[in-house]
Protein backbone atom coordinates (compact mmCIF):
# COMPACT_ATOMS: atom_id res chain seq x y z
CA UNK A 1 0.00 0.00 0.00
CA UNK A 2 1.15 3.23 -0.76
CA UNK A 3 1.62 5.80 1.68
CA UNK A 4 0.40 9.48 0.50
CA UNK A 5 1.06 11.27 4.04
CA UNK A 6 3.04 14.91 3.13
CA UNK A 7 5.80 13.17 5.17
CA UNK A 8 5.93 10.39 2.33
CA UNK A 9 5.34 12.28 -0.72
CA UNK A 10 8.05 14.72 0.67
CA UNK A 11 10.57 10.99 1.18
CA UNK A 12 9.76 10.26 -2.15
CA UNK A 13 10.22 13.14 -3.89
CA UNK A 14 13.65 12.91 -2.57
CA UNK A 15 14.47 9.84 -3.32
CA UNK A 16 13.96 10.84 -6.69
CA UNK A 17 16.22 13.65 -6.61
CA UNK A 18 18.51 11.48 -4.52
CA UNK A 19 18.55 9.20 -7.89
CA UNK A 20 19.58 12.03 -10.06
CA UNK A 21 22.01 12.98 -8.27
CA UNK A 22 23.80 9.59 -7.42
CA UNK A 23 23.53 8.48 -11.08
CA UNK A 24 25.08 11.98 -12.29
CA UNK A 25 27.96 11.15 -9.30
CA UNK A 26 28.37 7.86 -10.98
CA UNK A 27 29.02 8.95 -14.67
CA UNK A 28 31.79 11.09 -13.30
CA UNK A 29 33.28 7.81 -12.03
CA UNK A 30 33.40 6.64 -15.15
CA UNK A 31 34.45 9.35 -17.79
CA UNK A 32 37.34 7.89 -19.79
CA UNK A 33 40.15 9.55 -18.85
CA UNK A 34 42.70 11.28 -21.49
CA UNK A 35 46.20 11.22 -20.67
CA UNK A 36 47.08 14.75 -22.27
CA UNK A 37 44.00 16.32 -20.70
CA UNK A 38 46.50 17.70 -17.66
CA UNK A 39 48.06 19.99 -20.21
CA UNK A 40 44.83 21.77 -20.06
CA UNK A 41 45.62 23.55 -16.65
CA UNK A 42 49.41 24.49 -17.77
CA UNK A 43 52.21 24.98 -15.55
CA UNK A 44 52.99 21.98 -13.53
CA UNK A 45 51.66 20.31 -10.54
CA UNK A 46 47.55 19.93 -9.49
CA UNK A 47 45.86 22.07 -12.24
CA UNK A 48 42.78 23.21 -11.32
CA UNK A 49 40.80 21.05 -13.88
CA UNK A 50 42.74 18.01 -12.34
CA UNK A 51 41.17 18.94 -8.67
CA UNK A 52 38.27 19.56 -9.78
CA UNK A 53 37.86 15.99 -11.30
CA UNK A 54 39.25 14.09 -7.98
CA UNK A 55 37.02 15.69 -6.07
CA UNK A 56 33.92 14.83 -8.39
CA UNK A 57 35.19 10.98 -8.90
CA UNK A 58 36.73 10.09 -5.21
CA UNK A 59 34.40 12.30 -3.22
CA UNK A 60 31.15 13.11 -5.12
CA UNK A 61 31.53 10.09 -7.27
CA UNK A 62 31.94 7.32 -5.36
CA UNK A 63 29.72 8.55 -2.55
CA UNK A 64 27.08 7.89 -4.98
CA UNK A 65 26.83 3.92 -4.67
CA UNK A 66 26.74 4.18 -1.42
CA UNK A 67 23.85 6.31 -1.06
CA UNK A 68 21.96 4.34 -3.45
CA UNK A 69 22.81 1.10 -1.65
CA UNK A 70 21.04 2.58 1.20
CA UNK A 71 18.14 4.24 -0.29
CA UNK A 72 17.63 0.69 -2.20
CA UNK A 73 17.64 -1.08 1.82
CA UNK A 74 15.13 1.60 2.85
CA UNK A 75 12.35 1.10 0.10
CA UNK A 76 12.74 -2.97 0.37
CA UNK A 77 12.35 -2.75 3.72
CA UNK A 78 9.19 -0.76 3.25
CA UNK A 79 8.39 -3.45 0.86
CA UNK A 80 8.81 -6.52 2.47
CA UNK A 81 8.14 -5.13 6.33
CA UNK A 82 4.11 -6.58 6.27
CA UNK A 83 2.86 -9.32 7.74
CA UNK A 84 2.66 -11.44 4.47
CA UNK A 85 5.38 -10.68 2.38
CA UNK A 86 5.17 -11.98 -1.00
CA UNK A 87 8.62 -13.18 -1.71
CA UNK A 88 8.18 -15.27 -4.70
CA UNK A 89 6.93 -12.46 -6.48
CA UNK A 90 9.41 -9.96 -4.98
CA UNK A 91 12.54 -11.80 -6.57
CA UNK A 92 10.75 -12.05 -9.48
CA UNK A 93 10.12 -8.73 -10.01
CA UNK A 94 13.76 -8.02 -9.20
CA UNK A 95 15.20 -10.71 -11.67
CA UNK A 96 13.57 -9.17 -14.65
CA UNK A 97 14.46 -5.50 -13.37
CA UNK A 98 18.35 -5.96 -12.04
CA UNK A 99 19.79 -8.75 -13.11
CA UNK A 100 18.47 -9.25 -16.87
CA UNK A 101 19.11 -5.86 -18.19
CA UNK A 102 22.73 -6.18 -16.35
CA UNK A 103 23.25 -9.09 -18.57
CA UNK A 104 21.83 -7.57 -21.65
CA UNK A 105 23.38 -4.38 -21.25
CA UNK A 106 26.79 -6.56 -20.83
CA UNK A 107 25.90 -8.34 -24.22
CA UNK A 108 25.42 -4.91 -26.05
CA UNK A 109 28.87 -4.12 -24.78
CA UNK A 110 30.76 -6.54 -25.50
CA UNK A 111 29.07 -7.04 -29.08
CA UNK A 112 30.10 -3.63 -29.58
CA UNK A 113 33.51 -3.77 -28.49
CA UNK A 114 34.15 -7.35 -30.23
CA UNK A 115 33.58 -5.14 -33.57
CA UNK A 116 35.93 -2.55 -32.98
CA UNK A 117 38.32 -4.83 -31.63
CA UNK A 118 38.67 -6.03 -34.68
CA UNK A 119 40.59 -3.10 -35.71
CA UNK A 120 42.48 -1.99 -32.69
CA UNK A 121 42.74 -3.00 -28.73
CA UNK A 122 40.48 -3.04 -26.52
CA UNK A 123 39.43 -4.46 -22.77
CA UNK A 124 37.96 -7.86 -24.38
CA UNK A 125 41.39 -8.97 -26.11
CA UNK A 126 43.06 -9.12 -22.44
CA UNK A 127 39.80 -10.88 -20.86
CA UNK A 128 38.51 -12.55 -24.20
CA UNK A 129 41.04 -13.09 -26.77
CA UNK A 130 42.32 -16.25 -27.32
CA UNK A 131 42.14 -19.30 -25.42
CA UNK A 132 40.54 -16.82 -23.30
CA UNK A 133 37.27 -16.54 -24.84
CA UNK A 134 35.89 -19.85 -22.27
CA UNK A 135 37.52 -18.18 -19.16
CA UNK A 136 36.53 -17.13 -16.12
CA UNK A 137 37.95 -14.30 -16.65
CA UNK A 138 35.82 -13.51 -19.99
CA UNK A 139 32.51 -15.01 -18.35
CA UNK A 140 33.19 -12.29 -15.40
CA UNK A 141 32.88 -9.68 -18.62
CA UNK A 142 28.88 -10.10 -18.82
CA UNK A 143 28.00 -12.27 -15.67
CA UNK A 144 30.53 -10.91 -12.90
CA UNK A 145 30.54 -14.15 -11.21
CA UNK A 146 33.57 -14.07 -8.48
CA UNK A 147 34.97 -11.15 -9.63
CA UNK A 148 34.41 -7.73 -11.01
CA UNK A 149 35.91 -7.43 -14.64
CA UNK A 150 37.98 -3.94 -15.92
CA UNK A 151 36.62 -2.11 -18.62
CA UNK A 152 33.27 -0.57 -19.96
CA UNK A 153 31.02 -3.22 -18.17
CA UNK A 154 32.89 -2.80 -14.59
CA UNK A 155 29.93 -0.70 -13.11
CA UNK A 156 27.18 -3.59 -13.69
CA UNK A 157 28.87 -5.45 -11.30
CA UNK A 158 26.96 -3.10 -8.89
CA UNK A 159 23.81 -4.61 -10.29
CA UNK A 160 25.10 -8.06 -9.52
CA UNK A 161 25.57 -7.01 -6.28
CA UNK A 162 21.97 -5.60 -5.40
CA UNK A 163 20.19 -8.27 -6.78
CA UNK A 164 22.06 -10.59 -4.18
CA UNK A 165 21.28 -8.02 -1.55
CA UNK A 166 17.57 -8.92 -2.64
CA UNK A 167 17.88 -12.45 -2.45
CA UNK A 168 19.68 -11.70 1.02
CA UNK A 169 16.89 -9.14 2.36
CA UNK A 170 14.40 -11.98 4.15
CA UNK A 171 17.81 -13.12 6.08
CA UNK A 172 18.82 -9.21 6.55
CA UNK A 173 15.40 -8.17 7.23
CA UNK A 174 15.46 -10.80 10.22
CA UNK A 175 18.78 -9.65 11.39
CA UNK A 176 18.51 -5.98 11.15
CA UNK A 177 15.17 -6.30 12.51
CA UNK A 178 16.38 -8.43 15.82
CA UNK A 179 20.58 -7.97 16.38
CA UNK A 180 21.16 -4.55 13.97
CA UNK A 181 24.23 -3.49 16.11
CA UNK A 182 25.91 -7.38 15.86
CA UNK A 183 24.39 -7.21 11.81
CA UNK A 184 26.10 -3.77 11.07
CA UNK A 185 29.44 -3.83 13.45
CA UNK A 186 29.79 -7.14 11.16
CA UNK A 187 29.04 -5.69 7.99
CA UNK A 188 30.95 -2.73 8.81
CA UNK A 189 34.19 -4.82 9.83
CA UNK A 190 34.29 -6.95 6.73
CA UNK A 191 33.74 -3.17 4.62
CA UNK A 192 36.55 -1.48 6.43
CA UNK A 193 39.11 -4.68 6.19
CA UNK A 194 37.86 -4.79 2.27
CA UNK A 195 37.08 -8.98 2.53
CA UNK A 196 36.06 -9.27 -0.93
CA UNK A 197 33.87 -12.68 -1.80
CA UNK A 198 31.94 -14.50 -4.44
CA UNK A 199 28.62 -13.36 -2.80
CA UNK A 200 28.93 -9.92 -2.72
CA UNK A 201 32.10 -8.39 -4.40
CA UNK A 202 31.41 -4.89 -3.43
CA UNK A 203 31.08 -5.40 0.91
CA UNK A 204 29.76 -1.28 0.99
CA UNK A 205 26.96 -2.14 -1.17
CA UNK A 206 25.19 -4.51 0.90
CA UNK A 207 26.26 -2.53 4.19
CA UNK A 208 24.63 0.16 2.75
CA UNK A 209 21.67 -1.79 1.65
CA UNK A 210 21.30 -3.05 5.68
CA UNK A 211 22.10 0.21 7.18
CA UNK A 212 18.54 1.34 4.64
CA UNK A 213 16.84 -1.64 5.99
CA UNK A 214 17.44 -0.78 9.35
CA UNK A 215 16.45 2.98 8.78
CA UNK A 216 13.00 1.94 7.13
CA UNK A 217 12.21 -0.82 9.57
CA UNK A 218 12.85 1.08 12.54
CA UNK A 219 11.76 4.41 11.20
CA UNK A 220 14.68 6.66 12.29
CA UNK A 221 13.80 9.55 12.02
CA UNK A 222 16.26 11.87 10.71
CA UNK A 223 15.38 15.66 10.82
CA UNK A 224 18.24 16.69 12.27
CA UNK A 225 20.36 15.62 9.50
CA UNK A 226 19.01 18.12 7.49
CA UNK A 227 19.72 21.23 10.16
CA UNK A 228 23.71 20.04 9.76
CA UNK A 229 23.55 20.28 5.73
CA UNK A 230 26.25 22.98 5.62
CA UNK A 231 28.28 20.90 8.22
CA UNK A 232 27.82 17.46 5.92
CA UNK A 233 29.11 19.63 2.88
CA UNK A 234 32.10 21.12 4.24
CA UNK A 235 33.20 18.00 5.52
CA UNK A 236 32.45 15.74 2.52
CA UNK A 237 34.76 18.30 0.86
CA UNK A 238 37.59 18.51 3.47
CA UNK A 239 37.27 14.18 3.06
CA UNK A 240 37.22 14.55 -0.75
CA UNK A 241 39.92 16.43 -0.37
CA UNK A 242 42.41 14.82 1.93
CA UNK A 243 41.57 11.69 -0.20
CA UNK A 244 42.95 13.74 -3.37
CA UNK A 245 45.75 14.22 -1.51
CA UNK A 246 46.65 10.90 0.04
CA UNK A 247 46.00 9.75 -3.76
CA UNK A 248 48.67 12.34 -5.27
CA UNK A 249 51.61 10.85 -2.72
CA UNK A 250 51.41 13.52 -0.34
CA UNK A 251 49.85 11.95 3.11
CA UNK A 252 53.00 9.36 3.19
CA UNK A 253 53.06 9.16 7.09
CA UNK A 254 49.39 8.27 6.60
CA UNK A 255 49.93 4.88 4.37
CA UNK A 256 52.81 4.00 6.31
CA UNK A 257 50.49 4.12 9.58
CA UNK A 258 47.92 1.87 8.28
CA UNK A 259 50.50 -0.27 6.09
CA UNK A 260 52.51 -1.33 9.25
CA UNK A 261 49.44 -2.95 10.41
CA UNK A 262 48.15 -4.48 6.92
CA UNK A 263 45.59 -1.89 6.06
CA UNK A 264 44.68 0.48 3.18
CA UNK A 265 44.59 3.50 4.63
CA UNK A 266 41.96 4.79 1.93
CA UNK A 267 39.84 1.64 2.05
CA UNK A 268 39.97 1.53 6.14
CA UNK A 269 40.11 5.59 7.13
CA UNK A 270 39.70 7.70 3.84
CA UNK A 271 37.27 6.23 1.98
CA UNK A 272 34.19 5.71 4.36
CA UNK A 273 34.37 8.73 5.57
CA UNK A 274 34.14 10.32 2.53
CA UNK A 275 31.11 8.24 1.68
CA UNK A 276 29.69 8.84 5.36
CA UNK A 277 29.73 12.79 5.30
CA UNK A 278 28.86 13.11 1.52
CA UNK A 279 26.04 10.65 1.91
CA UNK A 280 24.73 12.94 4.34
CA UNK A 281 25.32 15.81 2.64
CA UNK A 282 23.87 14.86 -0.50
CA UNK A 283 20.46 14.10 1.43
CA UNK A 284 20.59 16.58 3.25
CA UNK A 285 20.85 19.09 0.34
CA UNK A 286 17.94 17.54 -1.55
CA UNK A 287 15.86 19.38 0.99
CA UNK A 288 17.18 22.51 -0.62
CA UNK A 289 16.99 21.76 -3.66
CA UNK A 290 12.96 20.09 -3.64
CA UNK A 291 11.76 23.66 -4.49
CA UNK A 292 13.97 24.81 -7.43
CA UNK A 293 13.68 23.70 -11.28
CA UNK A 294 15.77 20.92 -10.59
CA UNK A 295 13.14 18.81 -8.92
CA UNK A 296 10.99 18.74 -12.05
CA UNK A 297 13.66 17.66 -14.24
CA UNK A 298 14.22 15.08 -11.86
CA UNK A 299 10.72 13.68 -12.31
CA UNK A 300 10.70 14.01 -16.24
CA UNK A 301 13.94 12.15 -15.94
CA UNK A 302 13.29 9.22 -13.92
CA UNK A 303 12.38 6.80 -15.90
CA UNK A 304 15.51 7.06 -17.86
CA UNK A 305 18.13 7.18 -15.22
CA UNK A 306 18.54 3.31 -14.82
CA UNK A 307 19.11 3.65 -19.33
CA UNK A 308 21.99 6.22 -18.35
CA UNK A 309 23.39 4.02 -15.17
CA UNK A 310 23.58 0.87 -17.42
CA UNK A 311 25.01 2.41 -20.63
CA UNK A 312 26.97 5.60 -20.04
CA UNK A 313 30.38 3.78 -20.25
CA UNK A 314 29.79 2.78 -23.58
CA UNK A 315 28.03 5.59 -25.01
CA UNK A 316 31.13 7.95 -23.57
CA UNK A 317 33.82 5.55 -24.37
CA UNK A 318 32.52 5.55 -28.03
CA UNK A 319 31.77 9.39 -28.24
CA UNK A 320 35.95 9.47 -26.53
CA UNK A 321 37.10 6.93 -29.70
CA UNK A 322 35.16 8.98 -32.45
CA UNK A 323 36.09 12.51 -31.54
CA UNK A 324 39.29 11.54 -31.69
CA UNK A 325 38.83 10.62 -35.33
CA UNK A 326 37.71 14.34 -36.04
CA UNK A 327 39.84 16.21 -33.90
CA UNK A 328 43.72 16.56 -32.85
CA UNK A 329 45.29 15.26 -29.73
CA UNK A 330 46.00 18.99 -28.57
CA UNK A 331 42.56 20.19 -29.24
CA UNK A 332 40.86 17.08 -27.76
CA UNK A 333 43.00 17.83 -24.41
CA UNK A 334 41.79 21.60 -24.31
CA UNK A 335 38.35 20.35 -24.70
CA UNK A 336 38.30 17.63 -22.37
CA UNK A 337 37.70 19.13 -19.03
CA UNK A 338 34.52 20.87 -20.44
CA UNK A 339 33.76 17.03 -21.61
CA UNK A 340 34.42 15.59 -18.64
CA UNK A 341 31.87 17.89 -16.50
CA UNK A 342 29.13 17.70 -19.04
CA UNK A 343 29.69 14.09 -19.69
CA UNK A 344 26.90 12.77 -17.05
CA UNK A 345 24.70 15.61 -18.94
CA UNK A 346 25.41 13.92 -21.94
CA UNK A 347 24.69 10.43 -21.55
CA UNK A 348 21.20 11.08 -19.63
CA UNK A 349 20.17 12.95 -22.87
CA UNK A 350 21.18 10.01 -25.10
CA UNK A 351 19.24 7.69 -22.84
CA UNK A 352 16.34 9.66 -23.00
CA UNK A 353 16.81 9.97 -27.35
CA UNK A 354 17.47 6.41 -27.20
CA UNK A 355 14.80 5.03 -25.88
CA UNK A 356 12.51 7.17 -27.41
CA UNK A 357 13.94 5.92 -30.98
CA UNK A 358 13.95 2.68 -29.40
CA UNK A 359 9.72 2.39 -28.62
CA UNK A 360 9.72 3.81 -32.28
CA UNK A 361 11.82 1.16 -34.37
CA UNK A 362 12.27 -1.75 -31.45
CA UNK A 363 9.17 -1.20 -29.10
CA UNK A 364 9.70 -4.94 -28.35
CA UNK A 365 12.84 -4.28 -26.84
CA UNK A 366 12.41 -1.14 -25.06
CA UNK A 367 11.52 -3.16 -21.41
CA UNK A 368 14.43 -5.66 -21.89
CA UNK A 369 16.40 -2.84 -21.82
CA UNK A 370 14.77 -0.56 -19.37
CA UNK A 371 14.12 -3.22 -16.67
CA UNK A 372 10.16 -3.09 -17.28
CA UNK A 373 10.64 0.25 -15.99
CA UNK A 374 9.71 2.05 -19.47
CA UNK A 375 7.14 0.38 -21.62
CA UNK A 376 5.87 1.11 -25.30
CA UNK A 377 2.51 3.45 -25.31
CA UNK A 378 0.19 0.62 -26.40
CA UNK A 379 0.90 -1.30 -22.50
CA UNK A 380 -2.04 0.28 -20.92
CA UNK A 381 -1.90 0.10 -17.45
CA UNK A 382 1.04 1.26 -15.62
CA UNK A 383 2.05 -0.05 -12.29
CA UNK A 384 3.56 1.80 -8.91
CA UNK A 385 5.96 -0.09 -6.49
CA UNK A 386 6.99 2.48 -4.14
CA UNK A 387 9.24 -0.19 -2.75
CA UNK A 388 11.48 -0.60 -5.72
CA UNK A 389 14.86 -0.57 -5.39
CA UNK A 390 17.85 1.55 -5.53
CA UNK A 391 18.13 2.06 -9.46
CA UNK A 392 14.44 1.19 -9.86
CA UNK A 393 11.71 3.90 -10.38
CA UNK A 394 8.73 4.46 -8.41
CA UNK A 395 7.03 5.56 -11.57
CA UNK A 396 7.01 4.36 -14.73
CA UNK A 397 7.01 5.63 -18.24
CA UNK A 398 5.11 4.59 -21.36
CA UNK A 399 6.70 6.41 -24.84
Amino acid sequence: MRNNTPVARDRNNRIVLVRLLCIFGMIYVHVPLMESANLAGGGSGFSVFELLRALLVDGYGRTSACLLSIVSGFLVAKTLAGNAPRYGQFFKRRFRSIYVPMVVWGIVTVLVFSFVSMVQTTFLSNACGGKNVWSIDCVNVVLHFNAISTGPTMHLAFLRDLFVCMLLAPILIVIMRHIPLVGLSTLTLVYLLDWESMLVLRPLVILGFSVGLTIGLRQINFAWVDRLWLCWIALAVLLAMLTTAFNSGQLPKLQWLFAVNGLDAREALLYPLTRLFGALAIWSLTLKLMSLPIMNWSVKLEPYLFIAFCSHPLLLSMLQELSGLFSTESALSVLYPVWFVIAPAVSIAASVLGMRLCGVLLPGLLQTFSGGRIVPQRETTLQVDSGDATLELASTRSI
